[in-house]
């Protein structure tokens, strides 16, 4: 009689298994030899023993052989022979048996990486009505199986669905940041807008060369325009890639960023789009950048970035937009101590012909990534900030207190004209059906809200 350790997958431990040999004259035993026994446990007695699969312990993704000899396989009560079996007829993407935890786990960590590190300690969240107070933490495989199996198969099917998210230890999905949270941890500061930020004149960037041809802006309509930007400064610099929804994970935040340039396989901006909430936006976009930079300086050493009296080079750009009004942020100096500015907000009209604000902000981004591929060639090139400039009342060398409570004050008011704009354009497209008469009420309410 042969004993063998097994651990049936959904029970909490492993058992000593005796093999009892049927055949006395057979001198081997194999796994499939001995389904027929282990259905005969209380767990199993409703399986077919052809249901059944076998893993080792440290390997529950490639199943083993059914020919597999049991005097192979060295089973002890911490490396035993894992039993899989089916917990329903129903699917979705994977078979609802007792390793669906495993599947999915594997799935997940073949998709995002860094997941697969060991460095990051996920779970999954299921949340039948997306309702936060109402989610369940499932952290294990007993937990998945309890929620699949009170999931109702659908109508005429015998198929489950399930939406779960991932969340990640003792960080957050980006989604989640306010920007009250990150201005206290990043920017060591108070304040609860994107206008407590500290400014800087986007116009101070060296215009793009080549300059931007009449050509590239003939698609504007219908492509976003740092898109073209990224085409524009492709034909100077093949490395640069455009990517959406790419995972990007670091101390402070994870999950998919909505666009991200790189050069090789370095980032060099981050783009979030909202529809309405630039202060989520803002929040989001500069944790993500964070974590860009996070990226940047594990690959490469740059000089100087902790500086505490000298200039500290700019490394990342971040962009939030809905593809009307636009905030670019810039952030210089390390991961644990960063200057971070915002330039914005900067009005862009795409489906207008008033062709100039689309061209300002294409040479903005372009200027960008020119700006970016140079740094990453020669640190040295990055332009840089004067840290003393940066303190939470905003002391500069002109002491001018005064007014950047007034630039705080406009830029709120910015944000309410184009609201208000926003709202009557949208009233208009319900009323006027007119292509022509549309667009010239809109140059009105243009010039009412946002000036000439």
């Amino acid at each position: 009689m042969a004993r063998l350790w097994i651990h049936i997958e959904n029970e909490p431990r492993a058992e000593k298994f005796c093999v009892a040999r049927e055949n006395p004259e057979l001198d081997e035993i194999d796994l499939n030899d001995i389904s027929p026994q282990l259905c005969a446990i209380e767990t199993l007695k409703n399986v077919q023993p052809s249901k059944l699969d076998f893993f080792r312990y440290g390997d529950r993704i490639t199943p083993l052989p059914p020919d597999t000899l049991i005097n192979t396989l060295n089973t002890t009560g911490t490396d035993p022979l894992v039993v899989r079996y089916p917990l329903s007829d129903s699917q979705e993407i994977y078979p609802h048996n007792s390793g669906l935890w495993y599947l999915i786990c594997n799935e997940v960590e073949k998709k995002w990486e860094t997941l697969n590190s060991g460095n990051s300690q996920y779970f999954f969240v299921y949340s039948q009505d997306k309702k936060k107070s109402e989610e369940i933490e499932i952290k294990n495989e007993f937990a998945l199986n309890k929620v699949v199996g009170k999931i109702t198969p659908s109508e005429g099917s015998d198929e489950r669905a399930i939406s779960l998210s991932i969340r990640i230890r003792g960080k957050k999905a980006y989604g989640d940041w306010e920007i009250g949270e990150v201005l206290k941890k990043f920017l060591h500061q108070e304040g609860s807008s994107i206008a407590d930020v500290r400014k800087f004149k986007i116009d101070e960037l060296q215009d793009p060369d080549p300059s931007i041809t009449r050509e590239e802006f003939k698609l504007l309509i219908d492509e976003l325009e740092k898109k073209k930007s990224v085409k524009h400064v492709q034909s100077i610099e093949e490395r640069l890639e455009l990517k959406a929804e790419e995972w990007l994970d670091g101390t402070y935040g994870y999950g998919p960023t909505d666009y991200a340039v790189y050069v090789e396989s370095i980032i060099a901006l981050v783009a979030e789009v909202k529809k309405e909430d630039f202060e989520k936006g803002a929040a989001q976009n500069i944790v993500q950048m964070c974590s860009a930079v996070e990226a940047l300086t594990r690959k490469r050493r740059i000089d100087e970035i902790n500086d505490d009296d000298g200039n500290i080079p700019i490394l990342m750009y971040g962009i939030v937009t809905n593809a009307l009004q636009w905030y670019f942020i810039r952030w210089a100096g390390s991961p644990e101590d960063p200057i971070v500015e915002v330039s914005g907000p900067h009005q862009c009209e795409f489906d207008s012909e008033h062709m100039e604000q689309a061209k300002k902000i294409v040479g903005y981004i372009t200027s960008i990534l020119i700006q970016q591929v140079r740094g990453l060639e020669d640190d040295s090139s990055r332009p840089r900030i004067n840290k003393r400039r940066q303190k939470r009342d905003y002391e500069n060398e002109d002491g001018v207190q005064g007014a950047d409570d007034a630039n705080k004050q406009m830029i709120k008011e910015s944000i309410k004209k184009f609201e208000d704009y926003q709202k009557k354009r949208g009233e208009l497209r319900k009323t006027i059906t007119d292509k022509i008469l549309y667009e010239q009420e809109c140059s009105k309410l243009e010039k009412k809200y946002m000036g000439d």
